[in-house]
């Protein structure tokens, strides 16, 4: 699908689909360009694991899960007529450290720079802590 448009090859007719994504409920909407609903997909067991969007692409078929603000981990995950699909997980965390460990280790601007990231990441496991305890 390009574009809200199946592409299959062996139809002469082009569908044209309407997404729609309710957050709240966690449930995906396809609808025909007529307002005539074909699908509903419950993505219940998949916001338990990557959390809610938190950005979406211009056109709309693309989006950024996380599970909180805190969370190391963003999810970029692909929206069309056959349901979300996770496309990739991105460990923020781990990236920054590779990051880090590429740099000179004598900057000053490294070191104010991983000065600050460690005292973020050391109050973000805090907060973890405390949400996963109550």
């Amino acid at each position: 699908m390009v574009n809200g448009q199946d592409q299959e090859k062996n139809s002469r007719d082009r569908n044209i689909y309407i997404l729609c994504l309710n957050i709240s409920d966690n449930k995906l909407y396809v609808y025909t360009d007529s307002g005539i609903l074909v699908r509903r997909f419950k993505y219940n067991e998949l916001a338990k694991k990557i959390g809610k969007p938190i950005c979406i692409s211009e056109d709309g078929l693309n989006m950024i899960f996380q599970l909180s603000d805190l969370s190391p981990e963003i999810f970029l995950v692909k929206m069309s007529i056959l349901g979300l699909e996770v496309l990739k997980c991105i460990n923020i965390k781990s990236s920054l450290d590779k990051y880090f460990a590429n740099m000179e280790q004598d900057s000053a601007t490294h070191k104010s720079t991983l000065a600050f990231y460690t005292d973020f990441l050391g109050e973000c496991k805090k907060e973890i802590y405390k949400k996963i305890t109550r």
